[in-house]
Formats: structure tokens, C-alpha cells, sequence
């Protein structure tokens, strides 16, 4: 748990300490904070004042039960939040005890909230989770479909072939590849594809951001060390789900769990949700994040139904890969970058690839930093292309939805079994080289 404080501290606190206050506050580079309060009529009250007489845990507790665009007490809690999270890593590092009351605190709230009606529990129930049986299968034939040909490439002798090869079957270690598997052009085709294929039951529109309300702005805003926008703020805790629902996240979520294991490839994924969505691209792409951010701390979160039903998309070796992580990094960075633009996704991109080479001690993690640079760049693809609507207009091209096309072939991972079998003490993520 502290690996986590640690990396949602490197998150937020780059963001702070490079001042990345991106698009969240546009009034501001008009005039001041103050002018635009008093304009709305808040003058120097606090319009969060009555938040702050709740408790504490069960403000930090909140979440909204619906799709909710003005939620004054979501920006409060999502702000509070955000202030105590480098609290947490100084608990965690120097004051632990203050931060296992602090745990059960935050438990016995949340058991709380779980009790209203309409609220489901926040941790996932058994029936949630694949047979381990039979998920293990579906991985070990996936592993072998790649490890075959790969130790070819590998020129190992039979031995050493046998020892790295029950090391990757067994879980032992698995290997990360180099090569960007996502060809960014013909991913923004295909998603474009998808929406031309829906259009004529359900038009696409941009949608509508999220933003801090007035009444945070003008209230806790003011003393908030977290200035960024409410989006990169919820993004950056992995709490989209608690802050920024959409009226189809439960629903969409059971139907992932219906599929089979790895049967929903990036487009199936991206028509599903737009379905539900109803053609709002925004809270497509939203409610995508919030399926993986609902349990994205959750031990063995791999073999939730939901999320084995994803094909994989990078390059990876091995049953104990990670095959969330980079998909959900992916697909966040498509939400921002949707949002607030290239170069702002960029940024935010390359400071998430610095958390990630500081909690992983240095090892190489190429996947991940793919996901996160290729999927801003996508975001802000989209959004231009949508909001111009000309390729609406364009004659269908069916074969832009093919996962051949819009991903790149796989990689050898050679290398990597090489350096496993140069080093038999090799554990957990090893670099394809």
C-alpha cells in the first residue's frame, strides 16, 4: 500500500511542483480568481463552508451514485483528497500508526456508504472473479503461442530452453516488450470508423469536460494545493469511478464480465461504449476509465471477469504479465488527452513515465510508457476529428476495425529469454534486450 501513496505522490505532486494548472481554471487567465467570485456572486464566502463541518472520513467517503456534470460535494471531496494524499505518503513513511487509524476510519465510512441504497460494495465480490482454472489455461495458451516461436528466435540450448520456459509458464518472470504496439493513425481510424458505423442511430457529439464546479472554485479551491483540472485530479488518484460516473458504468462492466476471456478487442470495447453512451464520445471514453479505475487496487485485479475479457494489446510474455496496467494507462491517457489536447497529454505523459521508472527501481517498463504517450495523442486526435465532423462523411472502410490494422504484428521476445537465461535469478518484469 505504500507503493501506492508513493506513486499517486509522484503522480499529483509533479503536477504541482511543475504548476500544471492545464485548462482548469480559463477564467483566471481573464481576470482574478476574486473578480470572477465576486461576478458570481459568492463575494469572500466560502460557498464548501457547510462541507467542511461533515467528518472528515465521510466527506473522503463520497461518491456520486449517477451521472452528476454540477456536484459541488464531488470537487470537495475529490479536493480533500487530493490535499491528503501526500499526507498519507508522510504517514506511511514516518508516522504509521497515524495512518492505520486513518485506514480504518476511511473502512468504517466507506462500510457506511456501501449501506445506502443503490450503492454496490467497494470491493469485488467472489463471483466477480474467473475460475482460476480456467483463466490460467486461456493465459498458459496464450503464453505458448508467443514463447514458441520466440524461443527459436532465442537460440537457446534444450536446458536452458526448459528452465526459462517453466519460468514463464509458472508465473516466475515475464518479459516486457520494446516495441509500440499501438499504429496511432489507423487507431484514430478505426475509432472513427466505429462512430461513422453508429452514426445513424446515434449522431456523435464531443460531449461535455468536467470542471470544477463555481462552488469549489470560489470555496476550498482557494486554499487547495491541488490546482490542476478536475479531470487530471481524478485521473491521477485512479478515482474517475467515485467522481465522475456515467449512468452506464454498472451496466457496461456486466457485460464485460459476460465475455469471454480475452474476446473484447480495443474496438469492440470502444462500439460498446459508445452504444451506451449513447454518442456522447466523452462518456464513451469515461466510462471505459471507470470500468478499469473500480478496482484497479484490488488484489489479482487481472483476473476480474471484466477485465480478462480484454484481448491484449502490448507487448507482453508470460501468465504473470500485466495485462491491466498498461490498457489502463492506455486508456486513461485517451480520456485526457480528449480532453485537454496534445501537448497537454504529452506532458502529463512523460511525468507519469518518471513515476513509473521510480517505482519499478529502474527497470524498464516500455509498455507502460507507450501507453501513455500513444493514448494522449489519440484523445486529441479524436476530439479534433470529431468536432469538425467531416469524416462523417468519408466512405466506410470496414477493414479500419480489424485489430491487424490498427495493431502492430508482435515482437520476438528473444532478447528477453536470453537475458533470463543468462541470469536465472531474474524475477517479475524483464526488459525485452
Amino acid at each position: 500500500m505504500k507503493k501506492l501513496f508513493v506513486w499517486r505522490g509522484v503522480s499529483l505532486g509533479a503536477c504541482l511542483a511543475m504548476g500544471l494548472s492545464v485548462r482548469a481554471d480559463p477564467t483566471r487567465r481573464i481576470d482574478p480568481l476574486d473578480a470572477f467570485c465576486a461576478r458570481k456572486g459568492f463575494g469572500n464566502a466560502d460557498p464548501t463552508a457547510a462541507f467542511a463541518k461533515l467528518p472528515r472520513e465521510r466527506v473522503m467517503a463520497y461518491r456520486q451514485k449517477d451521472y452528476r456534470f454540477h456536484d459541488p460535494m464531488a470537487d470537495y471531496s475529490l479536493g480533500i483528497m487530493l490535499d491528503v494524499t501526500l499526507k498519507q505518503i508522510q504517514w506511511s513513511m514516518f508516522a504509521p500508526e497515524k495512518l492505520e487509524e486513518f485506514r480504518r476510519n476511511i473502512r468504517a465510512a466507506r462500510a457506511e456508504v456501501e449501506r445506502e441504497p443503490g450503492m454496490g460494495a467497494f470491493d469485488p465480490e467472489p463471483n466477480q472473479y474467473h475460475a482460476a482454472a480456467k483463466l490460467a489455461e486461456v493465459r498458459r495458451r496464450r503464453a505458448l503461442a508467443l514463447l514458441t516461436p520466440s524461443l527459436k528466435d532465442a537460440g537457446l540450448e534444450t536446458e536452458a530452453a526448459e528452465a526459462v520456459r517453466e519460468r514463464i509458464l509458472s508465473g516466475d518472470a515475464s518479459i516486457e516488450g520494446e516495441r509500440n504496439p499501438i499504429r496511432v493513425d489507423a487507431f484514430v481510424a478505426m475509432l472513427l470508423q466505429v462512430i461513422r458505423e453508429e452514426s445513424s442511430r446515434r449522431p456523435p457529439r464531443a460531449g461535455e469536460i468536467h470542471a470544477w464546479s463555481d462552488e469549489y472554485r470560489c470555496g476550498h479551491y482557494r486554499r487547495a494545493l491541488f490546482r490542476g483540472s478536475k479531470l487530471l485530479g481524478a485521473l491521477g488518484r485512479g478515482d474517475t469511478w467515485r467522481y465522475l460516473r456515467t449512468n452506464h458504468d454498472d451496466a457496461f462492466r456486466a457485460w464485460l464480465s459476460q465475455q469471454a476471456p480475452y474476446g473484447v478487442s480495443p474496438d469492440k470495447l470502444f462500439r460498446e461504449a459508445y452504444r451506451r453512451a449513447d454518442g456522447d464520445v466523452y462518456l464513451a471514453l469515461l466510462s471505459i476509465q471507470n470500468v478499469f479505475a473500480r478496482y484497479w487496487t484490488v488484489p489479482k485485479r487481472d483476473d476480474l471477469k471484466h477485465v480478462a475479457s480484454l484481448a491484449p494489446v502490448f507487448h507482453q510474455l508470460g501468465v504473470g504479465a500485466d495485462h491491466m496496467g498498461p490498457l489502463y494507462h492506455f486508456w486513461g491517457m485517451v480520456l485526457y488527452g480528449y480532453a485537454e489536447g496534445a501537448i497537454a497529454s504529452s506532458l502529463i505523459g512523460r511525468i507519469e513515465g518518471i513515476g513509473s521508472q521510480i517505482m519499478s527501481r529502474g527497470v524498464p517498463e516500455r509498455q507502460e510508457d507507450h501507453a501513455n504517450l500513444t493514448g494522449g495523442w489519440i484523445g486529441a486526435a479524436l476530439r479534433k476529428a470529431v468536432a469538425k465532423g467531416a469524416f462523417l462523411s468519408d466512405p466506410p472502410n470496414a477493414q479500419a476495425t480489424g485489430a491487424s490494422s490498427y495493431l502492430s504484428g508482435g515482437e520476438s521476445f528473444g532478447p528477453g529469454l536470453r537475458r533470463m537465461a543468462k541470469n536465472p535469478d531474474l524475477k517479475g518484469n524483464v526488459p525485452n534486450r
